[in-house]
């Protein structure tokens, strides 16, 4: 299997909108429903959240950071062992 050529640009986006829309419905809920609904939309806000946080910390590059990276038909170093 190949790596993907480019950064999940795409998964970002939509991981952050998702908790935009969830953050919308909780503040809709909030007002017409009450607290236990708009619960709901805060739980639903958690998981896209996270995932939008991890992938802010990782290295969003598209080239390798060093010339000496191993590729995938580099032999493992647990053969010279």
């Amino acid at each position: 299997m190949k790596p993907p050529l480019t950064p999940p640009y795409l998964f970002v986006v939509f991981s952050v909108s998702s908790v935009l829309l969830s953050l919308v419905a909780f503040g809709n809920d909030l007002s017409m429903h009450g607290v236990k609904v708009a619960a709901l939309d805060l739980v639903s806000m958690m998981i896209p959240a996270v995932f939008a946080w991890i992938a802010g910390t990782l290295p969003l590059k598209t080239y390798k950071p060093a010339l000496n990276v191993a590729s995938g038909k580099d032999v493992s170093p647990a053969f010279f062992h």
